[in-house]
């Protein structure tokens, strides 16, 4: 500026830069206008339009100008960040940034343009910078002249006073946005399971500083705080929710247990809940992540996260377990049901039967085969056979699937009896497959699915077992089939008949026929039953009578408190009113008095619903209903059919929360690890409960704040 003055102007350099007083200020300004009008400086300045940028006053009108600077006729930079932008007649990106980046109101860019400044706009021309500087006078008290008669003036423009309001603003909104970022970043971490340094990674923040340049990210040890305070409140919410919805023997317990790579291979156990809403939705809930030092602490793990969680042991009908063996230890509290894992159980029943020598030598083989280049041109343009994971029979099944559809070409190099051996235990695997399928689905996730499929499952081994030549593949079967036996009594009704697992199935209306038992069985089944009912109706009773007491503390009086004085009798005093009857007067006999029905009963026979309680009664209705089709929900049944059968119905939660597996079936029987259980393999061990606890239930806690799950 002061190069241009001395330039185009004549005006020598000034010995500062700044204007010491307003009334210099103020000549400076009417020597420029006078300089501006006279006909020499138009015709320089006309002559020299390639030194100097003068925008038309078009663009003076909005007030987007005044924080902006124009560089050159097609790009202007923001005054608050330097950045600059792309200019085309139109202030509308920039606007844009200055709401969006800058958070100025936009009141502020919408008011009435700023007024040019006086004598600096001859014949409609504007000042060379796009924002107009108005200068106000403001005394300061603290500074007196040398004179000490006038005070100086310190100088203060209007775009000083805009930024100082934009920077507050700025801030009120800098300090919103961090909070909403930092909770995207809670939520990543707990939703994708995620470790802490995530934040520290250079990637993570880079990305962070292109969508937000102005958001620092909270260090792990901050992070780690807030998730804390994150799980605390959840918990709370889940805690009330459990304590008030749950009734007694309602809630499995699943114990799963993994290893952690960040730990070192340590043990850990996560102990999750398994209930059924007033709603009839399965919920499944983490309840503590804990490390298992030894198998025999799980007890202890159970326990002790109930006690965290202020639960009842007699809440808790069962335990399921991911280990076919029950561990040793301490026993479970007495009432707990201890239950086998169906995809850990069917895992260890295939793994013996292909650890047999024939087996084995032929599925290495096959390995072999699946790892080796083929040269075929043909199987070469085909999805060849992936070698299997030996701790996953879905990866073996596929593997000799893949290897067969491949031709004749690979199978030649395997011998005659291996060739036979691999087609029937392909079969073999395959029919187990189809219960595997049947069991992921969303609505067989109970366990009142498990004993249909496995009953399948054995009676279809058999018959191939019958139809097979390969001795091999017969005594591969038969390791199968009697596996299963032992840890499900397929074959013995006595012990199907106290199976959790039947009963549920019972209490499932697409499988209460239970067609895999005899007439002689299911007869006994249904008179259990009618015992747990029975049993049931006396402790409800009990706690009912138990509230009542509580209730009625400190009114032993008969007459209520309330209730209004007596008023006298007739008897009283020898009235007797229009409509009283005498005492001695007896009713005339009805058609339902005792007599009737003895003359009735020998006619006819006793009623047989008399001595039938009415929980026996809608045992027998249930029981008559048509069945339900096999691809519909249990659970939206009895959410219609609740009030018809309230008594069975609250049996049928009991045993229908009852998962048939430690984790979703999807994941059970998946054929590979899950992204999930990956991640959570390398989180450090001080979050770790908390981080799962949030993974799992934080949007169920959500439902419930917002009242949806009640609805």
């Amino acid at each position: 500026m002061l190069q241009h003055l001395k330039r185009k102007h004549g005006r020598p350099e000034p010995a500062a830069a700044r204007v010491d007083t307003f009334e210099s200020f103020l000549n400076s300004l009417e020597h420029l206008a006078a300089a501006e009008c006279s006909p020499e400086t138009r015709s320089t300045e006309e002559g020299d339009d390639a030194e100097c940028f003068t925008p038309s006053s078009q663009r003076r009108t909005s007030k987007v100008w005044k924080f902006y600077k124009q560089l050159t006729e097609t790009s202007v930079m923001c005054i608050f960040c330097k950045k600059k932008l792309a200019f085309n007649n139109s202030t509308t990106s920039m606007r844009e940034h200055l709401i969006r980046l800058h958070k100025v109101s936009n009141n502020t860019l919408t008011s009435a343009s700023v007024p040019p400044l006086p004598g600096n706009t001859p014949d409609g021309e504007t000042a060379l910078q796009p924002a107009a500087v108005c200068v106000k006078e403001e005394p300061n008290d603290g500074a007196i002249s040398s004179e000490g008669v006038e005070p100086k003036y310190v100088q203060s423009t209007e775009v000083d006073e805009i930024v100082m309001d934009n920077h507050a603003v700025t801030e009120a909104g800098s300090k919103k946005t961090a909070s909403s970022v930092t909770d995207l970043v809670l939520g990543m971490v707990t939703c994708d399971l995620q470790p802490l340094t995530v934040v520290e990674e250079r990637g993570f923040g880079l990305m962070l500083r292109s969508l937000e340049p102005s958001y620092v990210p909270p260090s792990p040890g901050q992070l780690g705080s807030l998730i804390w305070q994150r799980y605390s409140g959840c918990k709370k919410h889940l805690q009330l929710h459990l304590r008030a919805s749950l009734a007694s023997r309602s809630l499995a317990l699943c114990a799963e247990s993994w290893s952690s790579y960040a730990a070192a291979g340590q043990t850990y156990l996560t102990v999750s809940g398994s209930f059924i809403d007033r709603n009839w939705r399965l919920v499944r809930c983490c309840l503590a992540t804990q490390p298992l030092p030894d198998p025999s602490c799980t007890g202890r793990i159970l326990t002790a996260a109930l006690s965290d969680f202020g639960l009842l042991e007699t809440l808790v009908s069962c335990v399921v377990r991911d280990t076919a063996d029950a561990p040793d230890g301490p026993p479970l509290p007495e009432g707990w049901a201890e239950l086998r894992c169906v995809a850990a159980a069917l895992q260890q029943c295939i793994g013996s039967a292909l650890a047999s020598e024939p087996v084995r030598q032929t599925l290495a083989e096959v390995r072999r085969i699946a790892s080796s280049p083929r040269q075929d041109s043909g199987a070469a343009n085909k999805a060849g056979p992936q070698p299997d994971d030996p701790a996953r029979w879905l990866t073996t099944m596929h593997m000799c699937e893949s290897l067969l559809e491949l031709g004749p070409v690979p199978a030649c190099e395997l011998a005659e009896p291996q060739r036979s051996l691999l087609k029937e235990l392909a079969l073999v695997l395959k029919t187990v497959y189809i219960a595997a399928s049947f069991l992921s689905e969303g609505v067989n996730g109970p366990m009142s699915a498990l004993m249909p499929s496995l009953q399948g499952v054995y009676r279809l081994l058999e018959q191939q077992m019958a139809k097979s030549s390969c001795a091999f593949a017969q005594t591969t079967v038969k390791g199968i089939l009697s596996r299963m036996e032992m840890l499900w009594s397929l074959g013995d009704e006595e012990a199907l008949v106290e199976s959790t697992a039947v009963l549920a199935s019972f209490l499932d209306p697409r499988f209460k026929e239970l067609r895999f038992l005899s007439p002689q069985a299911r007869q006994k089944l249904h008179g259990k039953v009618k015992e747990l009912l029975s049993a049931q109706a006396h402790r409800e009773g009990e706690e009912f009578g138990k509230e009542r007491d509580v209730m009625e503390v400190g009114f032993d009086d008969p007459l209520s408190l309330d209730s209004p004085p007596r008023c006298g009798s007739p008897g009283d005093d020898g009235i007797v009113g229009q409509n009283s009857k005498p005492e001695n007067s007896a009713p005339p006999p009805s058609p339902q008095s005792p007599a009737c029905q003895n003359m009735y009963d020998v006619l006819l026979g006793e009623d047989p619903t008399e001595r039938m309680p009415e929980i026996h009664q809608q045992l027998e209705n249930y029981i008559a209903e048509p069945l339900c089709k096999r691809s519909l929900s249990p659970l939206h049944w009895w959410y219609s059919m609740e009030h018809r059968f309230p008594a069975v119905s609250r049996l049928a939660r009991r045993y229908l929360a009852i998962p048939a597996t430690v984790v979703p079936t999807e994941r059970a029987f998946a054929a590979r690890e899950s992204t999930a259980s990956q991640r959570r393999a390398v989180l450090g061990a001080r979050h770790l409960d908390h981080i799962l606890f949030l993974h799992q239930n934080k949007e169920y806690v959500e439902q419930l704040k917002r009242g949806s799950v009640w609805t």
